[in-house]
């Protein structure tokens, strides 16, 4: 991966949950993958949609698009989002903590436990 590591798992012992937090507020400003790349298609449409409202569009009867309009989770954007919806630093970190104990359950990969002793040689 371009960031050095073989699986994003092996990032959850090396983030702090600062830096959780921090990526997520810079996702909500600039989204990061899918959400993205719908916004950007969003934008697209917007802008045709609006240049043929402004050439064939009866005066009066015009309405200007936005992105959010073309995008299904596009209504969302236009919530504001309330302080009692936020999580806390210690609720992110136990989110992906369990994450990453499950992951290790269910696939039995990753790094061994830190308080797991490595196992013996016969």
């Amino acid at each position: 991966m371009a960031l050095g590591y073989p699986h994003p798992d092996y990032l959850l012992d090396d983030l702090t949950v600062d830096q959780v937090s921090e990526w997520r507020a810079y996702n909500q400003l600039e989204p990061v993958g899918e959400y993205r790349r719908d916004y950007m298609e969003g934008q697209i449409l917007a802008m045709i949609q609006n240049i043929a409202q402004s050439v064939y569009g009866k005066k009066g009867k015009r309405r200007t698009s936005q992105p959010e309009d073309y995008i299904p989770w596009g209504a969302d954007l236009r919530k504001p989002v309330k302080a009692s919806q936020l999580q806390s630093p210690q609720e992110i970190k136990d989110l992906f903590m369990g994450l990453k104990k499950n992951m290790r359950q269910t696939h039995g990969r990753g790094k061994p436990e830190k308080d797991t002793p490595p196992a013996e040689k016969e």
